[in-house]
């Protein structure tokens, strides 16, 4: 997965970042890149800017694309990555994701995990953990990001499914 992010940071001026697979490849300062919705024009993705007409299009398959109005900081693109690889969510859940991590509070519910906010998790951005119990550091050097716990009801039936391991053993 390559992810090409631009950083706006300074005016006239954007610095492009390219991520293969999480991490951070390489990085050029180019002039501002807007995506201008004032007009009629269609956004391009996947071909250069100064090739509209489409003859120097991206050479591969994109699955997932996203657009934010912010360029997402190194431990958030690995984070992305990670959930995207291990988890298979897509950008959308990613966001809900980051949604919680800039509250700095609350949770959300994906699929059969709730994710809170968490404090105090290490020095190592990107996802970590199996099962049910995952840990999603988005600012490493904070040790902020997002702990899992199982969904109520996946709990249950965890419990249920132990308990008949438990009588069926008992029967023999």
């Amino acid at each position: 997965m390559t992810v090409t992010l631009y950083n706006d940071t300074t005016p006239n001026t954007s610095e492009l970042n390219f991520y293969i697979n999480g991490t951070l490849s390489g990085n050029s300062q180019t002039t501002a890149k807007a995506i201008n919705t004032v007009n009629s024009n269609d956004v391009l993705i996947g071909v250069g800017v100064a090739d509209p007409v489409g003859t120097g299009y991206f050479k591969g398959l994109m699955d997932d694309v996203a657009i934010w109005n912010e360029a997402l900081t190194a431990g958030e693109v690995k984070g992305l990555y990670d959930v995207g690889d291990v988890l298979a969510y897509d950008a959308g859940k990613f966001d809900q994701l980051k949604t919680v991590f800039e509250a700095q509070a609350g949770s959300v519910t994906i699929g059969s995990l709730i994710w809170s906010y968490a404090t105090g998790l290490g020095t190592t951005a990107g996802l970590s953990g199996s099962g049910t119990d995952f840990t999603l550091v988005l600012n490493a050097t904070a040790g902020t990001g997002l702990t899992s716990t199982p969904e109520p009801a996946t709990l249950a039936l965890l419990g249920l499914g132990g308990l008949g391991l438990v009588l069926g053993r008992k029967r023999k």
